[in-house]
């Protein structure tokens, strides 16, 4: 479609649609946009999920923020191995337990409980998936005994033609090769991910990829803020006010001089003064450029948003009063750790566990112990409180001098007791 513009002196402006070379379909294993927003390298990169690793955890400081600490924390909060057959008792020795003490390896380094759960979470939160390799020993059959973590940016799931298939195995790419694992030696965890791209490769969605333009432009405004820094020489130059003109040499000898003694943080807010009539030029950070750097607020707001926590935890100046910030080390750990922790420990009770399951004829399960998060433990005095007050009621009602019948009307009413269980507890009570 062609048609006149005004204000273009009759000028015809073409306003068909074109392809543009710089944006990628999902199916191409890319980002879409990110050469034209910012992200040039994006578009060479081999796989998007290394990348965005590089780009957002490796280079924003509001991304590496939020993944460390919900990394951190979860990796904290103690883990225990029970049986659910018989869930009140805690396993404290044994086999699994002493496998489960060192669990795994990373880059040839056998890892400890705490950075074994700091990385793989570091690796969902960046990427959205995590890939393990199961590692069986010599005279124990095909159990697994540990655990090799690969790095998510250089691991693919290999596709089958159709989108009900499963993944068919799993690509890694080394420094000087590439190898293809099966799927049984492989436990995959990833974030779900409906997009053309997850459909296309299997691989989950990262957060970093979803809350793209937030990413892009907190690394842009990071960017900005450095420049600002960076050239705030003078706050000011005294010049020249007269018509004459400037010989070609006196120019560059004045230039040269401007330049050593304006540039530099070393005369951060100073004003060079020349030595002729004068007049003033502001060169320093005005209005619109202090407001570039509060927008900063915004975006960062938004990486928060990606990854369910509260923006007060990273220096937000608004709303950070002692009562938002309990909230927000409570949400911390409701939102985003929690979650996190339980969505890896699915898969490792799974497919891990469950060999160990198989063989000992139990019902393993490694779950986290969240009575000692002190940002929990007033929802957990609060439920203790509630309870009392439950079981206070509830022998008020059988100890009331009314028909047994009655007892166990108001026990399913007011206390929601089955009727099944007021029958039991009136019973017991008149038994008594």
């Amino acid at each position: 479609m062609r048609i006149p513009i005004p204000f273009t002196k009759g000028k015809v402006v073409d306003l068909s649609v074109k392809q543009v070379d710089t944006l990628y379909s999902l199916d191409t294993h890319r980002p879409i946009g990110l050469d034209i927003i910012g992200f040039d390298s994006f578009g060479t990169a081999n796989q998007s999920e290394q990348t965005l690793i590089d780009t957002g955890y490796g280079s924003n400081v509001t991304a590496y923020a939020i993944i460390k600490k919900i990394a951190q924390t979860g990796a904290d909060i103690p883990k225990i191995l029970i049986d659910e057959n018989d869930p009140d008792e805690i396993i404290t020795e044994g086999e699994v337990y002493d496998m489960l003490q060192r669990p795994a390896i990373y880059q040839g380094e056998t890892l400890s409980q705490f950075d074994y759960f700091e990385n793989l979470i570091t690796f969902l939160l960046s990427s959205g998936n995590t890939y393990q390799k199961g590692l069986a020993s010599v005279g124990f059959g095909d159990i697994w005994q540990k655990m090799e973590i690969l790095p998510s940016g250089k691991t693919t799931p290999n596709a089958g033609n159709s989108y009900l298939s499963p993944v068919q195995s799993y690509q890694f790419t080394d420094k000087s090769a590439q190898f293809n694992i099966g799927v049984e030696e492989i436990l995959h965890t990833k974030y779900i991910n409906p997009t053309s791209l997850g459909l296309n490769t299997l691989e989950g969605l990262s957060p970093l990829q979803a809350a793209i333009f937030a990413l892009t432009g907190s690394t842009d405004i990071q960017k900005a803020i450095s420049i600002m820094v960076k050239n705030q020489g003078a706050r000011g130059v005294l010049t020249n006010k007269s018509d004459r003109s400037l010989k070609e040499g006196e120019a560059k000898i004045l230039s040269d001089r401007a330049n050593e003694k304006i540039r530099g943080i070393k005369n951060f807010a100073k004003v060079h003064v020349s030595n002729t009539e004068m007049d003033y030029l502001q060169i320093g950070m005005n209005a619109n450029d202090l407001k570039v750097i509060e927008s900063g607020v915004l975006t960062d707001r938004q990486l928060c948003n990606a990854y369910g926590v509260s923006s007060r935890l990273f220096n937000d100046p608004a709303n950070s009063t002692f009562n938002n910030m309990k909230e927000a080390n409570k949400s911390l750990y409701t939102e985003a750790t929690i979650p996190a922790c339980n969505k890896l420990l699915e898969d490792i009770n799974f497919g891990w566990l469950g060999q160990w399951s198989l063989r000992d004829g139990k019902r393993y399960k490694w779950v986290l112990d969240t009575s000692s998060i002190e940002a929990l433990q007033a929802d957990q005095a609060e439920e203790a409180t509630k309870d009392k007050t439950v079981l206070e009621g509830i022998n008020i009602v059988v100890n009331m001098p009314i028909s047994d019948e009655g007892k166990k009307e108001l026990l399913v009413n007011t206390y929601g007791l089955s009727e099944e269980m007021a029958s039991t507890v009136v019973n017991t009570q008149t038994n008594e």
